[in-house]
C-alpha cells in the first residue's frame, strides 16, 4: 500500500466521526448549557479580611467589587465554560449548586458539588505576570509610584483578579478530570 493511501484510509474513520458533530453544529443544536458557579469567599479569620478589603484612598470595597467587575472576563480567559456569580460574604448559594469556594486568609480554593467538597489547591502562589492581562493590572501598580494607599489599592486589586483566575482554572482542570 502507498503511503498516500494508507493516510487517506486513516482520515476515512476520522471524517466519519467528526461529521455527525459538524452537522449537529450546522443545524443549530444548541450546547448543553454549563450550570451556574458560584464563587464565595470565606476565612478563618474574620478580622483581617474586613480589614483589609476596604480601599485605603477613598474606603470603598475592593475585593468583592473587582471580582463582580471582571468575573466574566476571567473565567473565559481561564477556559471556564459557563457563567460565574460572585455571592456577598456569608451569602448562600443555592441547594445543590456549584460553588467555588475561595478561603481568603489561606490563600486556597475548594469547589463542591452538593455535598462533596474538593479541595483545588493554594490560589495566591503565581506570579501576576502570569495574569491574562498583565498590562492592564499592572499599570495601576506602577503608576502609584511612591503613594503607598494607592500603590496598596492597586496591588489588592491585582491579586484579587489573580487569584479568582487561578481559582476558576484550577476548576476548569477539575472539572476536565471528571
Amino acid at each position: 500500500m502507498k503511503p498516500r493511501t494508507r493516510i487517506l484510509v486513516g482520515l476515512i474513520p476520522l471524517m466519519m466521526a467528526i461529521s455527525p458533530a459538524m452537522r449537529a453544529t450546522e443545524a443549530g443544536v444548541p450546547a448543553a448549557a454549563a450550570p451556574m458557579l458560584y464563587v464565595a469567599i470565606d476565612y478563618v479569620d474574620e478580622r483581617p479580611f474586613e480589614e483589609g478589603r476596604y480601599s485605603r484612598v477613598n474606603g470603598q470595597e475592593i475585593i468583592l467589587t473587582t471580582m463582580r467587575e471582571r468575573a466574566s472576563e476571567l473565567a473565559k480567559a481561564a477556559h471556564w465554560p459557563g457563567p460565574v456569580t460572585i455571592l456577598d460574604v456569608g451569602a448562600k448559594a443555592p441547594a445543590g449548586a456549584r460553588v467555588l469556594t475561595m478561603l481568603w486568609d489561606r490563600g486556597e480554593a475548594l469547589i463542591s458539588d452538593g455535598p462533596k467538597s474538593y479541595f483545588l489547591g493554594v490560589v495566591t502562589v503565581r506570579p501576576l505576570a502570569f495574569h491574562p492581562d498583565y498590562k492592564r493590572i499592572s499599570k495601576p501598580i506602577f503608576d502609584a509610584g511612591l503613594m503607598r494607599d494607592a500603590k496598596h489599592d492597586a496591588l489588592l486589586r491585582a491579586h484579587t483578579e489573580m487569584s479568582l483566575f487561578v481559582a476558576l482554572q484550577l476548576a476548569a482542570e477539575h472539572d476536565a478530570k471528571k
